[in-house]
This record gives structure tokens, sequence and C-alpha cells, in this order.
């Protein structure tokens, strides 16, 4: 049909087009335009017009000829290095002048213009690197040795100088500011921490705060050293006043010179945990030791040769041992074994561990306080009855089941009156009983009982009543062991520790 119809089939076949090429026209005459920029760029760098050069750069970049891209990226670094260089050399007699502030301000305005940059930058940074941080030296030493440390840190901040440095060189002139500040303010305080006047150095710490000199951070410092002068002396004073008649005033120049340092006087015990606002844990065992002392020279406490046993009976309350009026912060339980060091008329001055032949100066760290004397007994009284004021809700041992002889576990539920009310632990039944008529329901191990063994009412001791409370463990005389609840145990007083 197409030898019949050539024509007609000539016109439905597609026309074929060649590849494009380097050699194409259109691509040709790009390449062939990139390189007249290059030239013209090249030449205008030769002439100084670096504006000029950047601007044919960025023409030829922008039309995208790949076999160029070196060349260009070449010229443009060649155009920011010269550039760089000239700005360098502008300014070089304002730093010969010492003219840093000039040579800052002059330098800034490329740094602006060209920020997009980043050769341009790091180049001119590198040229004048040495320069800068010697011009900048220079006037800080200047200022801090005319006393304006102020002025000297707000060197730093210039705006200018800051677009000069990298952050990682900025960061460090900061650093190396600050460090000649505060050795300058340490050496204006130095006479007065060599001559122990510990209130005139921490007076100039706080007019070099006030006046802006000092930051927070230094200020703390400088304390800081103030406090390392006086630890030494508040330990020789303390240590020197303890067991000596005169001990109060040193006391009172102890606090004083913890308040001129501006330390808190804190129980030793959470000193360690205000670490920085309170007299150090160790100089404040040594100021408590002196304010106890103190203490018992006020109270004209008799000491005793030999620290005597007690036992406290019933809960009994500890006032402060360096202030026996003070309300008290502490109990210790009844029955603990204690110790008195000396006492007054009422009062004891205690200590709970074992003094092993101490002396009364060695013990003032450890004392726990002032306890009323009545409220202690020279044998154990953990079996004991408490006081009445502590009675109510105490388990007790009575003759709960009337006509019965045996005795069983009830509650106090009132001890104000001379009779004393206990509610049944079986069944809540309630009596009226005078306390020789009560026995501890303490039910400590060895605790002697009655209960069904092998038959009724048959001895028995407590081996163990657990935290729950409700049963105790028991073994029986004949061997056998067994839980019975405590509502069920049963004894005689005869076989019950005695009370008081």
């Amino acid at each position: 049909m197409c030898a019949l119809s050539s024509v007609g089939c000539e016109e439905e076949t597609p026309e074929k087009k060649a590849p494009v090429t380097a050699a194409d026209p259109g691509e040709q005459a790009k390449i062939d335009q990139g390189k007249k920029l290059l030239r013209d760029a090249n030449d205008a760098l030769n002439e100084k017009k670096y504006d000029r050069a950047r601007k044919l750069l960025h023409e030829a970049s922008e039309l995208g000829n790949e076999s160029q891209r070196f060349e260009i990226d070449e010229a443009g670094d060649k155009v920011d290095k010269r550039q760089a260089k000239l700005w360098a050399n502008e300014v070089e007699d304002n730093f010969t002048n010492k003219d840093c502030a000039g040579a800052f301000k002059q330098l800034a305005t490329p740094l602006k213009t060209l920020a997009g940059s980043e050769a341009f930058t790091r180049e001119l940074r590198r040229l004048v690197h040495g320069k800068v941080l010697d011009c900048v030296k220079g006037m800080v030493d200047e200022k801090v040795t005319g006393g304006a440390f102020a002025e000297a840190r707000r060197t730093a901040a210039d705006p200018h100088l800051t677009l000069l440095l990298d952050p990682t060189d900025a960061k460090k002139l900061v650093a190396e500011i600050e460090a000649t500040v505060l050795e300058a303010l340490r050496a204006q305080i130095d006479g007065d921490l060599k001559g122990r006047r510990w209130a005139s150095a921490v007076a100039k710490i706080d007019a070099a705060g006030k006046k802006g000199d000092a930051t927070d951070e230094q200020i703390d410092r400088l304390l800081g050293a103030v406090r390392e002068g006086t630890g030494p002396e508040i330990a020789a004073l303390a240590d020197k006043a303890v067991g000596k008649r005169d001990a109060a005033p040193a006391l009172k120049q102890v606090d004083e010179i913890a308040g001129v340092v501006r330390w808190a006087v804190v129980d030793p015990a959470v000193a360690a945990l205000q670490t920085g606002t309170a007299l150090p844990e160790a100089l404040a065992q040594k100021r408590a030791a002196l304010a106890v002392w103190v203490e018992t020279q006020q109270l004209k406490m008799r000491p005793l040769k030999k620290p005597e046993v007690r036992w406290t009976h019933g809960t009994v309350q500890v006032s402060p041992a360096s202030h026996a009026d003070a309300p008290s912060k502490r109990d210790i339980p009844h029955g603990t074994q204690i110790w008195i060091v000396g006492s007054t008329a009422n009062r004891a001055l205690v200590t709970t561990a074992d003094p092993a032949g101490a002396t009364l100066v060695q013990l003032l760290d450890k004392v726990v306080g002032w306890v009323p004397t009545d409220r202690l007994a020279k044998e154990s009284t953990a079996d004991w009855l408490v006081p009445d004021d502590q009675l109510k809700g105490q388990r007790v041992w009575g003759p709960l089941r009337p006509p019965e002889g045996l005795w069983e576990l009830g509650v106090v539920t009132d001890a104000s009156t001379r009779e004393i009310s206990v509610q049944r632990l079986a069944d809540g039944a309630p009596f009226k009983l005078p306390r020789q008529k009560l026995r501890s329901g303490r039910l400590a191990p060895g605790t002697k009982v009655l209960t069904f063994c092998v038959a009724k009412e048959q001895p028995a001791q407590i081996v163990e009543v657990p935290a729950t409370g409700r049963v105790a463990k028991l073994k029986c005389d004949s061997g056998q062991e067994k839980e019975e609840d405590l509502a069920s145990l049963r004894s005689k007083p005869e076989l019950l520790p005695p009370t008081r």
C-alpha cells in the first residue's frame, strides 16, 4: 500500500532527531558564554573589582555548565581570599595604633555585607585572629589595671568583635577575661585574708557585686576564699574553749564569724545537705560541742565522774543538748538504755551510746540532749507499764474474766482517773481496774502463758508474735509448737514479768 501511496506513508512516519551533544549550537553557546564570563571575572579580580568579579561568577554559575563548575569555585575562592587580604591590610594601621574599636568596626562592614560567603569570613578571621586577640587583651589589661572590671567584661560583648571570632574563640576569650577579673578581685582582698579581717573582705566582695565588677559566680568563689580562711579560726576557737569556764564569749565569736561569711548554723546532721549555705559538717560538730559545753555551764550541771546507766520509763521527750529549754525535737522510746553524763536538779544530759570510759569533753558531740530525771529508772523498764499519761492504747494483762483467776489481754481505753479502763481483747467487754492489777502486754519471747498443749492450762512460752500482732507462736513445755490467737492467751500474775 505504501508503494501505491508513498506520499501518505512518508507523512505518517515520525522524523528521528539526533541526540543533543556538546557540539550543539545551543550548548556550545552556553559554554562559550561561560568561558567569557570566567575571563571577565579574572580580569575584574586582577583589577581588584571584587564585587564585579563576584557578579560575573554568579552569572557563569547560573548557566549550569558542569564542566566549568570547578573553575568557577576556584575563581570564587581567589576573590574571597584576595578581598580578605585587602581588608586585613586596610586595618593594619588601626592595630598598630591600638585603635581596636576602629579596626573592629571597619572589619565588621565587609563581614556583614558578605555574610553569605563562608570562605571570606573564614579567611578574614584567620588573617586578623592574632592581632584581634592581642588588641582585646591589651584593652582588658588596661581596664583591669584601672579597676574598671565591668568595662573589661563588656569588651568581649562588642558586637563588632563578635563578628571577628568564631564561637570557640569567643567563648575562650570570655573565660580568659573572667579569669583575669577574678584574679584582680582576689588581689583586692588578699591583704584582708592574711590579716584575718573577714568583714572587710566580705564588704569589698559585696561592693564589687553591686558595682557590677563581679559576677554571681565570682562572688561565690571569692566568698569561698574567705570561708576557707575562717574555717581554721572557728575550729581553733571551739577546740580551745571546750572545757573552759569562759567558753560563752568564744561561742559568740564563732557565731559572729559564721554570720560574716553567711554560713547558717545548723545541726551537724543536716549540714552536709546544705553545702555552700551552712557551716560545714566538721565545723558544725565543733560548734555544737562548744554550745553544749556553754549550756552545761549556764545550767550549772554537775558532771559525773563516770556516766551512769539508766532506762527510760515511757516515751521520753529530749530537749536539744545546746538549749535545754527549747522544744523537744526527738523522743527516746520506752525501755531504752541510756547513760547520764551530768545532771541538774530535774534534768539529765544523756547519750544513747555506751561512753566506754570517754570524758565529758569527749562526749559533748555525742550527747542526744536533756531529759527529765523523773522519767529515768535504775533498772530495765522494758516490761513496766508506761506512765499513766501514755497508757491509753497500750496492751495489758489483767483479771478481765472474774471470778476466774486467770488473766488475759486487753487494751487500755482511759487512764485519766484512779481506776484504769480496759477493754477485753476477746470481745471488747469493759473493765475498770487499779494500776497494780495490770501488767505490760509486751509479749516478748519467753513470756510464760497457759494454753492447751495435751490438756488445758498447761505451761508454754511465747516464741514470736508476728508483725500482724493477731496470733502468737508458742512452744509448750512438752515441746509441742502451736499458734494461738492473742485473745485466747491466758496467764497468771506470778508468771508475768513484774512492773512498776
